[in-house]
């Protein structure tokens, strides 16, 4: 997602990475585990609790 600049790609790639965690979860969890601090993964994160209505 980093060589994403423009905020319309960034959002359609977020969106389309978080349909797929939506479906199976614990890639996510592994990756914000591996790398705590990383911010593609915080925003990810937070796109699929957004999308789960959190």
């Amino acid at each position: 997602m980093r060589s994403a600049r423009e905020w319309e790609r960034r959002a359609y790639i977020l969106l389309t990475l978080a349909a797929a965690a939506r479906r199976r979860a614990e890639w996510l969890t592994n990756w914000r585990k591996a790398r705590p601090d990383d911010r593609d993964a915080a925003a990810l994160h937070h796109t699929v609790e957004s999308l789960n209505g959190h």
